[in-house]
């Protein structure tokens, strides 16, 4: 872009600040001035004020009627969510269904919310950028501080400092990556109920495997450079170790697992790992093996499971499992008489982002910059 057009766009956007005042101060349905004396009062073209128009047009600030002039929307006090969401959460193929259920949740309620609130919802797919606190591209962020908007929901991307460089600040709520108002699940619950349920099972080996978060897309970083979460900074792990320590069980570091990264730069899917950690730990040549096993990713687990079966290992029997997964997914569906689930429900965190939202547009402070969404066990 030439610096004539970004001094253009500059200009248009001053206007239409200047503009989205005036309508606020007149109401809707009221009328503006004419198009000469809004030109000769704000000092502008004819040709920057309607490309203004043309913009807040798009908003539902103004509307134009042809020989009559312009107008204050009805619509003006109708407020516009924008809901950012990554885009590699739902088109990789290593990644869970959960994505995809997460968005259907997040869209019914968004329509839910149009038939009786005065909002109007906006999706739009992200590409990110390898940024670890502010993942949103350049053309995203010229977006969000060129149109109006209300309040920003982001999956999957990290949004610190979005949304406070505009006065008022824009509230924006983050899940599955860094922001200033979070709903985060609540991992170190997960371990406890795990470790505690199987311990009441009557398992004396536990084990416990996480993912590896290195197997995860993303973009802009090779395999090889992604940053490695090790187990004994997950919450998860730790709290499922603190948890046999606390009944005094005894405590097998050998068990405590994650998949092996790849050697290639090919990934491999959250099945595979879990299908060859079992083969692994469970194969003829170890005799040396758990009788409770938490697996914290239904992908994994349903490899892992996989992989059992062919060997002859009889889920219930000879060993105990309890598995994450989420509501509503079709995964580990066909294990789940044999296995103790502990569930994560989208809806929960659906209903957490939009309830911090609506907190927060009104003008109140949350009073917690954290909403942990908890896991139960079925």
């Amino acid at each position: 872009m030439t610096p004539r057009h970004l001094r253009a766009d500059t200009r248009v956007e001053e206007l239409c600040k200047s503009l989205r005042k005036l309508a606020f101060e007149k109401g809707p349905g009221a009328q503006l001035p004419t198009v000469s004396t809004l030109c000769k009062d704000l000092a502008v073209s004819s040709v920057t004020l309607r490309d203004a128009l043309d913009l807040l047009e798009t908003e539902q600030i103004l509307y134009r009627k042809r020989s009559l002039g312009i107008f204050v929307s009805p619509n003006i006090y109708r407020k516009s969510i924008h809901v950012l969401f990554a885009a590699d959460k739902l088109i990789s193929e290593l990644l869970s269904p959960f994505w995809a259920l997460l968005w259907l949740h997040l869209e019914q309620e968004a329509q839910r919310r149009e038939g009786f609130k005065n909002e109007r919802y906006t999706f739009q797919l992200v590409t990110q950028i390898p940024d670890m606190e502010n993942s949103l591209p350049e053309e995203i962020i010229h977006m969000l501080q060129k149109k109006r908007v209300d309040g920003i929901l982001a999956i999957g991307l990290h949004t610190v400092g979005i949304g406070k460089e505009t006065e008022p600040a824009i509230p924006c709520i983050t899940f599955a990556g860094g922001g200033d108002w979070l709903v985060i699940m609540d991992t170190a619950e997960a371990g406890r109920l795990a470790a505690g349920e199987l311990i009441r099972q009557g398992c004396k080996r536990l084990a416990c495997w996480l993912p590896n978060i290195a197997y995860f897309s993303t973009p802009g970083w090779n395999v090889g450079e992604i940053p490695h979460l090790e187990m004994e900074n997950m919450a998860a792990f730790t709290n499922f170790r603190q948890t046999l320590l606390e009944q005094k069980m005894t405590y097998y570091p050998e068990f405590m697992r994650q998949p092996h990264l790849p050697m290639s730069m090919k990934a491999l899917s959250a099945q595979e790992q879990g299908y060859l950690l079992a083969k692994e730990v469970f194969g003829e040549q170890n005799k040396h093996r758990p009788d409770g096993l938490f697996i914290a990713d239904d992908l994994i687990a349903d490899g892992a499971l996989a992989a059992l079966e062919e060997l002859g290992i009889r889920v219930g029997k000879d060993i105990k499992v309890v598995a994450q997964r989420n509501t509503g997914s079709p995964i580990l569906f066909g294990h789940l008489r044999k296995l103790t689930a502990l569930e994560f429900n989208p809806v929960d965190i659906t209903q957490a982002m939009f309830s911090m939202l609506d907190t927060l547009m009104s003008g109140h402070n949350s009073p917690e910059a954290i909403t942990w969404i908890r896991p139960h066990l079925s």
